[in-house]
């Protein structure tokens, strides 16, 4: 089963086989979220992030200058025609990320043992954490 449910309003006695978020844990408070993201999964149960990170490190800047370069020759790919206005998915409300990518894997390292976090394009990280428990089946 597929749900879509606010983190705040879910129900906190239910555990997850797969949690995902993208473009949300820099808005909500990294230690606690990461903490209950674990608790919330189910054993064996897999989260994945797809997350903002603040620059901050000269690899960041690095990474930062190939993604300006890029970013409007994807763009042009993927909306070769300009738009009149802004797509529904444009228009959600945004906030700066807070913490660096070093801050989330030191919160991540805590609450998070074993989780796999990788810098990507664009601005973006991901992360990916397998809760300890019962053997996934291939």
């Amino acid at each position: 089963m597929i749900e879509g449910a606010g983190f705040g309003q879910r129900d906190r006695s239910r555990q997850w086989d797969a949690i995902t978020l993208v473009a949300v844990l820099h808005h909500l408070p990294l230690p606690e979220t990461l903490h209950d993201l674990r608790e919330c999964l189910s054993p064996g149960g897999r989260l994945v992030v797809i997350g903002c990170h603040r620059e901050a490190s000269p690899a960041d800047f690095l990474v930062s200058t190939a993604a300006l370069a890029t970013n409007p020759i994807m763009g042009l790919i993927k909306h070769p025609s300009r738009a009149r206005s802004l797509p529904l998915q444009m228009t959600a409300p945004t906030a700066p990320a807070h913490e660096t990518l070093n801050e989330i894997r030191m919160q991540a390292a805590a609450a998070l043992p074993g989780a796999r976090i990788r810098r990507r394009l664009f601005w973006r990280y991901s992360l990916v954490y397998d809760k300890p428990g019962r053997q996934k089946s291939a």
